[in-house]
């Protein structure tokens, strides 16, 4: 008998999008249906959602066919969201549900249902479900997950005009009615991720006989990948500026390096963490500075 783990034990943005491959091409079914793919994957949809974002965005970076992502774009018709929601609705046993929510569980993408419907509201309106008070349609964190991807996406800030438009999926009422101000729910935001990041490090320090070896054969305390919560901590301390050239990284150009490198023993913290770009990076290899 084999025995193996049902969970990847490497959560690296690489292991992570093998992995998407590999049950892409199991089930081999278009689009590839998020509760299919739990059903079968080693890693839940929503660690991939918030290691890239969207689970659009994953696919395309998976290399995979279009069709197996979502549908967004002007070929979704307003009978076809109607019938998604109605499909989640009976898949969560819930007859409120959030944007979110609906989003992680459908083909369906937000421009499909702002083309048809102009909001989400309206389509939950003429699909026949009631809609949650305006400002509690989102939980805090769903708006917290929200601002995380936007700071991952631009790699700073996000602006408050930002939150209007892709890939965005929360609108600026929510943050408003929640927490009065812009700079009110930003400062919510940075304290959330605080708390959570010294509560993992916490963990960390109580769970010693949790350690992973390196290439080298080297133990360590943390894993190599950077959560993204770790990864926005990163940029509020150094900004969207590479600490090498000075360049002004955004997207994919955006790389967190270990000052200390990983295969040399350094952890996956903090203060070992800093921003370059990706010419950088690439140049830097495992030397220490």
């Amino acid at each position: 008998m084999k025995f193996e783990l049902n969970r990847l034990t490497d959560y690296s943005d690489e292991s992570i999008l093998n992995e998407l491959r590999r049950v892409a091409e199991f089930l081999n079914e278009k689009p590839l249906l998020i509760e299919k793919f739990n059903k079968e994957s080693r890693v839940s949809a929503s660690t991939i959602i918030r290691h890239f974002g969207t689970w659009q965005t994953a696919i395309l970076k998976a290399g995979l066919d279009s069709a197996y992502a979502a549908r967004t774009k002007s070929d979704i018709s307003k009978e076809e969201v109607t019938n998604e929601l109605k499909r989640v609705s009976k898949l969560l046993n819930k007859e409120i549900f959030s944007q979110d929510e609906f989003l992680q569980h459908s083909i369906c993408g937000h421009r499909g249902i702002r083309k048809n419907f102009g909001s989400y509201q309206n389509a939950l309106k003429e699909a026949g479900f009631k809609s949650l008070p305006l400002g509690t349609r989102f939980t805090e964190e769903e708006c917290f997950n929200n601002l995380l991807k936007l700071w991952n996406f631009y790699g700073r800030q996000p602006h408050y005009s930002e939150i209007k438009k892709e890939p965005s999926t929360v609108g600026p009422k929510a943050y408003i009615t929640k927490w009065k101000t812009w700079r009110n729910a930003l400062l919510a935001f940075i304290n959330h991720i605080q708390k959570n990041q010294d509560k993992q490090e916490l963990e960390i320090n109580k769970e010693k006989k949790q350690t992973f070896l390196n290439e080298t054969g080297q133990l360590h305390k943390t894993k190599r990948s950077v959560s993204d919560r770790l990864r926005v901590l990163v940029l509020i301390k150094d900004g969207n500026k590479c600490k090498i050239c000075g360049l002004t990284v955004t997207g994919e150009n955006i790389h967190i390096d270990h000052i200390k490198p990983w295969a040399k023993g350094g952890e996956t913290i903090l203060d070992n963490l800093q921003v370059l770009c990706s010419r950088c990076n690439l140049g830097k290899g495992d030397v220490e500075f």
